[in-house]
């Protein structure tokens, strides 16, 4: 990478890169959390992301720190965002059952579908409210952790030749998952999952407070390309969940002497938008792997 790809001061580190970007989501998150009891619209989803990229950075530059010192943070994290998960993917069940459920549909079906994912959601959202207001260590911890940051010798390189080093190590874990990738759900969730650390890695050192890696680095560019892959197996793991869920509901029905015919349409029609999602997967993990390899990225050599 040539210095007119850098920004920043020549002596800026990759550990106090990455603090500076964690410093930015400890001043953001509890704003966000506050929305999230709020029930503000997508409040749930924006806290929820913080967390996750918060996660994302910690667990990807964890060696520029003291051995273990990243790790406890991010556990501590980890049990906030799981209880924003559980409301988030409340929301998006509803949103498909939304869609699928037509106008007309037997009462039960709704009844199964929406009202009572609805009454999870109103009980999901109650217990995230008592995770946010118990959450002062989480906090606490964050707030230690970017005030008093323990470097290690890996944090003291350069900015952008760490950084790169870092995303070097991403890409990799990209890799070995899509190799071990099968098609069941679980193996596309890992692979979803080291996409998705990826993005939030490279973006978060190609935005403000720290863009290290400008324009011509590519690094955006990968940043891109590794939100295509998250999204399209994210859609796809929505649809498949949803049309489990939808199973499960008709076994139910089945069990109390309801109408089911509804119910096979739904979970054919979710299983169709899946299966439509995972046709963009190859596509999409080539784009990423020419990004990585095109000469532009600042990640120079093969993810292996």
């Amino acid at each position: 990478m040539s210095r007119a790809d850098r920004h920043g001061t020549d002596d800026a580190t990759a550990g106090r890169a990455i603090v500076e970007v964690l410093t930015r989501y400890a001043h953001e998150l509890p704003g966000l959390l506050r929305s999230a009891t709020a029930d503000e619209p997508d409040a749930v989803h924006q806290a929820r992301i913080l967390v996750r990229r918060a996660r994302s950075v910690l667990g990807a530059g964890k060696r520029c720190f003291e051995a273990g010192a990243a790790d406890g943070v991010r556990d501590l994290l980890e049990g906030l965002g799981d209880e924003l998960g559980a409301v988030r993917d409340l929301e998006v069940r509803i949103r498909h059952a939304e869609e699928h459920v037509g106008v007309g549909a037997d009462e039960t079906v709704v009844d199964r579908l929406i009202v009572s994912e609805r009454a999870r959601y109103r009980a999901a959202h109650e217990r995230l409210t008592i995770a946010v207001d118990a959450a002062g260590p989480v906090h606490d911890a964050l707030r230690a952790f970017v005030d008093a940051p323990p470097m290690s010798a890996r944090g003291e390189r350069a900015a952008a030749d760490g950084l790169a080093a870092v995303l070097r190590h991403e890409l990799r874990r990209v890799r070995r998952a899509e190799r071990r990738a099968v098609g069941d759900l679980e193996s596309l969730h890992r692979l979803r999952r080291t996409a998705r650390r990826l993005r939030y890695v490279a973006e978060a050192f190609t935005e403000s407070p720290v863009p290290v890696f400008g324009d011509e680095s590519g690094v955006a560019e990968l940043a891109e390309a590794a939100k295509a892959v998250q999204d399209t197996l994210g859609d796809h793991r929505d649809a498949v969940l949803f049309a489990l869920q939808v199973r499960d509901a008709q076994e139910a029905a089945r069990a109390s002497d309801e109408p089911t015919g509804e119910y096979g349409r739904i979970a054919a029609d979710a299983f169709a938008a899946a299966h439509s999602q995972l046709e963009g997967l190859s596509a999409g993990l080539a784009e990423l792997w020419a990004v990585a390899g095109s000469g532009r990225s600042a990640p120079s050599g093969s993810p292996g």
